[in-house]
């Protein structure tokens, strides 16, 4: 009777483990995305009409910076123990974000509906354009994100080439030298 239940155990721990995804260091590699697939617009005209701006929680048409080099692109949702327990630092990270000309930090809202989204901007105070559930469905830059799960962080240029994709919690910490060193790649 031991030998079949710690048999049992060993095969449950083993495809336990098979399903589990772990952390990869973020690829400066660029994907290939050819013209047609983006349709030759900028990431910015993909994203017109589509991101809104919460003041104290209250969601209102917004734009993102229409000249940025770099999108950081987070999808995340109220509903999620690990995006809200992110969500302070990024919100903190995106003051010196807001900063820059060259970067811009757009949240694509997982949650199911908009008042989920708007008492979660209000309470975390979020304050970066956001695409609000159902809104970004035809966004194509979307379609490129490997990691369908959330949170997930996603870096593309303006041209909408994935610069890299990875957990929040890691890939903010280093935005910046991940953008260096495509740029530095790309400058070759």
């Amino acid at each position: 009777m031991k030998k079949i239940t710690l048999f049992s155990f060993g095969v449950v721990v083993v495809c336990a483990l098979s399903s589990m995804t772990f952390a990869q260091k973020p690829s400066v590699e660029e994907k290939s995305v050819s013209a047609t697939n983006l349709e030759k617009t900028t990431v910015a005209k993909q994203f017109e009409g589509k991101t809104e701006v919460a003041t104290d929680g209250i969601y209102a048409p917004g734009e993102v910076k229409p000249n940025a080099k770099y999108y950081l692109i987070l999808s995340s949702a109220s509903r999620c123990a690990p995006c809200r327990a992110e969500m302070p630092s990024i919100v903190k990270e995106y003051e010196k974000i807001s900063k820059n000309p060259d970067l811009e930090l757009i949240l694509v809202s997982d949650d199911h509906n908009k008042s989920a989204a708007e008492k979660w901007a209000k309470e975390t105070q979020i304050s970066f354009p956001t695409v609000l559930p159902g809104k970004g469905v035809d966004i194509k830059v979307l379609k490129l994100r490997t990691n369908k799960g959330i949170p997930s962080l996603m870096i593309v240029d303006a041209e909408g080439k994935v610069v890299a994709e990875h957990h929040p919690g890691i890939l903010m910490k280093k935005y910046e030298q991940t953008i260096k060193d495509y740029q530095d790649k790309k400058d070759q």
